[in-house]
């Protein structure tokens, strides 16, 4: 009889990887082309194209999880990610001529089409649907990593972060290779650059520090432990104080407003855990040599870094810009912008388009050599683009996130899933004096933010359920020779 023929477990698990079936990898795989390609923001078209590209190929991989998403999600979540997703599609329907006309703003555009000869032409509400379109594109990220990741558990979340903070590592030591070639070397995203600011792989050094901002608070509410180096709480430390230096060194001074707040929110919510692990008594045991090891390696680095740039020009440039807040340029812009509100309200000219609307607008006395490209406050841009929708439609994100994040804080064991609130709180918070979800990293780390939002109660159920397992199997008379101590249990937090 003739065998049929039959792959090598070793082809298998080839194709297995190829196929990229875990949801888990293909995240990560996501998270990455997303950090180390999307930071060019919209000069970037093929960079953020290849962002997009891996977020459909997520989703393709992934259509029973994504019918399953919007069936069994959140019904809160469901709501907000559709409307975010169909607002921008909306834009892009075409309009008839007696509709569009009547819209506000659109005298120009009505001008434009007389002049061709073509007045009766139909038109969307956007005026330009080429950007509204990739604004919409730029969605399907966020909507990736929910879809592929609404039912992973603690694990596996955890493994996402520390996927965040190795390319964080890598940004950092790129970031440290550009600054001692005083910008001449390393750059991937060459443009406007400043030789003293630290850019790593963004375009622009307010989306690094918030970047960098967000690595952090992911640190802080990790689990603490003495098994390996990854848990070990010095090692940590180091690590936060380095990328803490590293966010002033970008010199962007909303991305150091933004350090403190994210420091109290994820440092609150850890030291939470510890008080509650120390009432327990539950201290995990392990070979600590290589955390030893690898917590010497932290210390020096950190002191390195800390006494390398405490006296460095660069490190008291970062501080002196905080001198000349009042001469701000942003201030004239959002002056100018409300007149662009106010001409479009209150539907808006169509998401992404900004850059073409405001010009019209722009008060000739503060017209320079250089273009404003952005409003430099996300929330006028906003309403700008989206009108009223977009405005009650950014406030329900608010409130969201806010009501998610104070619950969070309450659970017991939810302190990595408050990572997610805290790094949020720093994204909203910029976004008052700049355009971080513009950057298409922003966007995707923002995904994984609300993925451990959207998480922390089936996490925190599964980990005390977990606890209760263990302590049972403890107290059990036929194992009174196991120790009243779980090593593998890990303080919550």
């Amino acid at each position: 009889m003739r065998n049929e023929s039959r792959k090598s477990p070793r082809a298998k698990g080839w194709i297995q990887l190829k196929g990229l079936e875990s949801p888990l990898v293909q995240i990560q795989a996501l998270l990455i082309v997303g950090i180390l390609a999307g930071g060019g923001g919209s000069g970037s078209a093929l960079a953020n194209g290849l962002v997009q590209l891996a977020a459909l190929g997520v989703l393709a991989l992934n259509v029973e999880r994504l019918i399953c998403f919007f069936s069994t999600g959140p019904l809160v979540l469901k709501v907000l990610v559709l409307a975010a997703l169909l607002l921008p599609l909306l834009q892009l329907v075409p309009l008839p001529p007696a509709i569009w006309h009547m819209l506000p703003g659109r005298d120009l555009v009505s001008q434009s089409f007389e002049v061709l000869g073509k007045p009766g032409t139909a038109f969307p509400l956007s005026v330009n649907s080429n950007r509204s379109f990739i604004a919409f594109l730029s969605l399907l990220p966020v909507l990736a990593i929910l879809v592929a990741g609404h039912d992973l558990g603690f694990a596996d979340l955890e493994r996402l972060v520390w996927t965040v903070v190795g390319c964080g590592l890598t940004c950092l030591l790129l970031g440290a290779v550009q600054l001692a070639s005083g910008n001449q070397f390393g750059l991937l995203h060459p443009g406007n650059i400043e030789r003293y600011d630290l850019y790593a792989t963004f375009a622009n050094h307010n989306a690094t520090a918030i970047f960098f901002d967000m690595v952090i608070a992911f640190l802080i509410a990790l689990p603490i432990g003495r098994r390996d180096w990854r848990t070990n709480a010095f090692v940590r430390g180091c690590l936060v104080v380095v990328f803490a230096v590293a966010v002033v060194l970008t010199r962007s001074r909303s991305g150091m407003l933004v350090l403190p707040p994210v420091l109290m929110i994820a440092g609150y919510r850890q030291a939470r855990g510890r008080l509650a692990g120390w009432r327990r008594k539950s201290k995990p045991s392990g070979k600590p040599k290589f955390a030893i090891m690898a917590s010497v390696a932290a210390a020096v680095c950190a002191i390195v870094v800390v006494v390398a740039v405490a006296g460095s020009a660069r490190f008291q440039s970062s501080l002196e810009r905080f001198e000349n807040l009042t001469q701000n340029e942003r201030v004239q812009i959002w002056a100018d912008a409300r007149y662009s509100v106010a001409r479009f309200w209150p539907v808006g000219s169509g998401i992404g388009t900004f850059d073409d609307v405001f010009q019209v607008d722009e008060t000739l006395e503060r017209v320079t050599t250089g273009r404003a490209r952005r409003a430099h406050n996300d929330y006028i841009e906003a309403v700008l683009e989206s009108g009223l929708l977009g405005g009650v439609l950014v406030l329900a994100w608010l409130a969201f996130v806010a009501v998610q994040t104070l619950r969070v804080i309450r659970m017991r064991g939810g302190g990595l899933c408050a990572a997610g609130g805290a790094a949020l709180l720093g994204v909203a918070m910029q976004s008052l004096v700049d355009y971080p979800l513009r950057c298409q990293t922003i966007l995707c780390v923002s995904g994984l933010a609300l993925l451990l939002l959207m998480r922390a109660r089936p996490v925190v159920m599964e980990r005390a359920e977990l606890q209760g397992v263990l302590l049972k199997e403890v107290d059990t008379p036929r194992q009174s020779a196991i120790p009243q101590r779980v090593p593998s249990l890990r303080p919550i937090g």
